[in-house]
């Protein structure tokens, strides 16, 4: 957390244990000694402008625990520079970003034929052709900089040039490939990176950066100690191991006893609605899967968390167990994990303070319980841990309309049924909390405003009260645009017609890089109501972050009803309260990506400031994103307009 040898110092130790690549094995069989560490930071060269790097693409063999046999297993993955998860990219706002990406994959064998042209465009294909997306990001869409039309075959070098404008909110953003037919292969291979924008403009210095204060110069506690940053990226990779007969084994080990490798290489039965919770695999934190994280009682940590995920939807909670630190589980297997979560976690829930939702700090700290992260979310939080002891933290299941994996539909006639996904808590994470700090039970909140209080004694009197009372608003960088009374209109619809099986936009699927789906007019603010007709799916749009504006349910009421209660916090699960928490504090935030639950309507507004040109928006479900579900977008300048094809006349495009 902060900068320099603070940020990683309570992890150093760790960093060397982890070297066995992805999701490192116990010691031995039934062991489970799985240190966390933050994802390693990517060398670069410092520039005039800013900084350059360089990123391989290429084939690794990496090695991932399996709780259902408590052995390692050995991978064949598509990564970038050999590693389970790509490193973290740091820059400040002003800067640009120099990228050098080198396609190293083997050329992709038949059918793909890259010379000829593709005929349906919603077929995925050619797995080795890649590219790169700034996931967030408010740059530039045209020519080598967030161009996602731009396509990097085997054996090709890509240079992108990302510039950063210098008032751009300080945040946590993420990269992945996207290359239209091959991003949920790569990206469930674990092709996607942590992208920092370093914060250092302070609010006594916000006159000279328009206005703008950066939250990370103020998560401070008592004396002026940094809280310690963390970034947790959530990945599900989900290898498969065949057998002779090109069926799924999921022990990885052939029927003479024998280690498989495990591979993503096709889509057909590894990916879908379904295919998660079957294949045995588990949510990996920074590649590792269930690792133990030491923190210190009463220090404030900062989590960095991102979604990263293909398909699976995380309620991410935190809780004190009856266990004390040096005596964590071994040897659990998933069908004795949720026994040993229920006996001895779920003792003391510890509160998610969220200080930034998709990069954007929020103008007041929201207090999570259970935190929902869907695919894409990113969600900064605070969090204090009380007193000494074993900490759990689990993703637990909800409403089955509220998360992607439950949402099983019928399937047209001749695709077999999706089979039934379990709905039990996994044990994500353990955290090992030492020292003499005792937090008051139930105190935890008025402890982090008291800390965050006297940690920044400079601030003026009120700007320091609010931050007492978790209200951020002098840190929040966009403006809001509820009181904009000039806006215009737009509405998009996300469907899966079922026979024939079509992922569709507003009706149709993905028409190809030449159809221009949305022309939208820079420096105009529209007001946008995105719904799905079938199954939830998370909404992303690239270039500019949108404004919740409202939210109604399948019933056309608004979630916040005239008393100003969530109405989502009233629903029912199999009889019984089951409240679901996603949209209660949304009213009011900015984000890149939202969740749309089966026939609710979101109401967003959006500015279209400073770039013009050509982008995408789509379901970030990415299999959905490759089949079919995704739209061309463009931006005109009233001065110049573009009349070229979608991609702008610098872009390479594939046909």
């Amino acid at each position: 957390m902060g900068g320099g040898s603070e940020r990683n110092g309570l992890m150093r130790c760790f960093q060397v244990l982890l070297s066995c690549g992805l999701l490192c094995a116990g010691l031995a069989q039934g062991q489970t000694a799985r240190p966390f560490a933050d994802p390693s930071e990517l060398q670069s060269v410092q520039t005039p402008a800013g900084v350059s790097v360089t990123l391989n693409v290429n084939y690794a063999t990496l090695h991932a625990y399996n709780l259902e046999t408590g052995k390692t297993d050995t991978l064949h993955l598509r990564t970038y520079n050999g590693q389970p998860v790509g490193p973290t990219i740091r820059i400040e706002p002003g800067a640009t970003l120099d990228m050098m990406l080198n396609n190293q994959l083997p050329k992709d064998p038949p059918p793909c034929k890259p010379d000829e042209p593709m005929h349906d465009h919603n077929k995925p294909n050619c797995f080795n052709f890649t590219n790169m997306h700034t996931h967030g990001l408010h740059v530039s869409p045209k020519g080598n900089s967030d161009n996602v039309l731009l396509v990097v075959k085997p054996g090709e070098s890509q240079p992108y040039k990302f510039e950063v404008p210098a008032n751009h909110p300080a945040g946590t953003f993420w990269y992945h490939s996207h290359r239209h037919g091959s991003t949920a292969l790569q990206v469930s291979s674990g092709m996607e990176g942590a992208l920092i924008v370093d914060g250092t403009r302070t609010y006594a210095d916000r006159a000279q950066h328009e206005g703008i204060a950066d939250i990370d110069t103020v998560l401070k506690q008592d004396g002026g100690k940094k809280a310690v940053e963390h970034i947790a990226l959530f990945q599900q990779i989900q290898y498969a191991c065949r057998n002779a007969d090109g069926k799924i084994v999921t022990k990885c080990i052939d029927a003479n006893g024998k280690p498989m490798i495990g591979e993503i290489e096709q889509y057909g039965d590894q990916f879908g609605p379904g295919s998660w919770g079957p294949s045995m695999r588990y949510t990996t934190i920074n590649g590792t899967v269930q690792p133990t994280v030491p923190a210190e009682a009463g220090q404030i940590y900062r989590f960095r968390l991102i979604h990263g995920g293909v398909r699976d939807t995380i309620g991410l909670h935190v809780t004190r167990s009856d266990l004390t630190a040096d005596a964590p589980p071994t040897g659990l297997t998933p069908r004795a994990e949720q026994t040993w979560v229920e006996r001895h976690c779920l003792k003391q829930e510890v509160p998610q303070f969220e200080i930034a939702a998709d990069g954007l700090t929020r103008t007041s700290m929201s207090q999570k319980i259970v935190n929902v992260l869907q695919p894409g979310y990113r969600s900064d939080v605070l969090m204090v841990f009380p007193k000494k002891g074993l900490y759990c933290v689990t993703d637990d299941p909800l409403l089955p309309a509220s998360e992607i994996n439950s949402q099983l539909f019928t399937r047209p006639k001749g695709l077999k049924a999706a089979p039934p996904v379990p709905e039990e808590r996994r044990l994500l994470a353990l955290i090992e909390v030492t020292g003499e700090e005792t937090v008051p039970d139930g105190g935890i909140r008025a402890y982090l405003g008291e800390q965050l209080y006297k940690g920044n004694p400079e601030l003026p009197e009120d700007v320091r009260t609010d931050l007492k009372n978790l209200k951020t608003a002098a840190f929040s960088p966009l403006p809001d645009l509820r009181s904009v009374a000039k806006v215009g209109h737009q509405t998009t619809t996300f469907n899966v017609q079922l026979d024939p099986l079509e992922f569709q936009v507003d009706g149709k699927p993905y028409s190809g890089p030449e159809h221009i789906d949305k022309t939208l007019e820079l420096g105009a603010v529209d007001e946008w109501v995105i719904t799905s007709q079938r199954a939830g799916h998370p909404f992303h749009i690239h270039v500019n972050a949108f404004q919740i504006v409202k939210i109604t349910n399948d019933k056309d009421e608004d979630i916040i009803d005239g008393n100003g209660k969530c109405r989502e916090l009233a629903l029912m699960k199999d009889g019984k309260p089951a409240p679901d928490p996603q949209y209660c504090d949304q009213i009011g935030v900015f984000r890149d990506t939202i969740f749309i639950k089966a026939n609710y309507h979101i109401t967003m507004r959006t500015h279209y400031e400073d770039f013009a040109g050509d982008f995408v928006l789509h379901c970030h479900i990415l299999d959905h994103e490759d089949e079919g579900m995704m739209q061309n977008i463009r931006i005109d300048d009233p001065k110049r307009r573009n009349t070229g094809p979608f991609g702008n006349e610098t872009m390479q495009m594939e046909h």
